[in-house]
């Protein structure tokens, strides 16, 4: 084996840094960004970390031959700055033809252009830093727009050697108001770190971007396609407050029998 190519999903850099030393340095490690219209790999990257992003992902690269990557500003359709999030735009003879979404840009010659859904931004060397899906990357809470990797890149920044994987996401189901939902999986299934967890985005975070559920699972659970199937993970969260609601309502119920 000479090469493994990764994706479908973001690539944390702690996770690509524990997959690098178990492949060892003669097989290159490739993390693919792409879509099924677009011959699955439309950019690559192919290089050494020598930094590390914002968000706390592995960039997904440069696009491949053939192909032309944009990053624009889905309101003004113009290239968005270096270091400005946009819309991923891929444009190229790769990108299949049918019933694909596309659309026409000034900068391309008029040439289809492929609308990819997905928040990225264009980094100072060249690679595309992603951010995640342009309508579930950011969510609001108490009226805050929140972006659910800059809390995941918080924590595993501070318990690198302690967890394997985190996930935030939002859920409302039962609620007046959304509530940020955190879930992890511990390297060592036994450490409980819920606290550690709290404290560490009390001490670094705004106040809005406290989780009101921290859940720790065994495995982060994924969908058919390799993503991370984000609506069981709402689906153990929900489960988990409804249980701790029902608990203090007992509790409670208890307190005022007391003669």
């Amino acid at each position: 084996m000479r090469m493994v190519l990764v994706g479908a999903d973001a690539f944390y850099l702690n996770t690509f840094r524990r997959l690098e030393e178990k492949l060892g340095s003669d097989i290159i490690l490739v993390n693919g960004y792409g879509l099924t219209e677009a011959a699955i790999a439309s950019i690559l990257f192919t290089e050494k970390i020598k930094y590390v992003t914002s968000s706390g992902l592995v960039p997904i690269g440069r696009s491949i031959i053939g192909l032309d990557v944009y990053i624009v500003d889905p309101s003004t359709h113009m290239l968005s700055p270096i270091g400005t999030a946009g819309e991923i735009c891929l444009c190229g003879e790769t990108i299949g033809k049918g019933d694909v979404p596309t659309t026409t840009l000034n900068l391309n010659g008029n040439q289809p252009v492929m609308l990819t859904g997905d928040t990225a931004r264009m980094l100072p060397d060249g690679n595309i830093d992603y951010i995640g899906r342009a309508n579930a990357s950011f969510f609001k809470i108490h009226g805050f727009r929140v972006n659910p990797l800059e809390i995941e890149h918080c924590v595993i920044k501070h318990l690198e050697d302690r967890i394997d994987d985190v996930r935030v996401f939002a859920t409302e189901k039962g609620y007046e108001q959304k509530i940020i939902c955190l879930c992890y999986k511990a390297k060592n299934k036994e450490n409980m770190l819920d606290a550690q967890i709290r404290s560490i985005i009390k001490n670094h975070l705004p106040y809005y971007m406290n989780p009101g559920i921290v859940k720790s699972v065994g495995e982060i659970p994924m969908t058919i396609n390799g993503k991370t199937n984000i609506k069981l993970l709402k689906e153990i969260c929900l489960q988990e407050k409804t249980m701790n609601q029902t608990f203090k309502e007992i509790t409670s119920a208890m307190r005022r029998l007391k003669p």
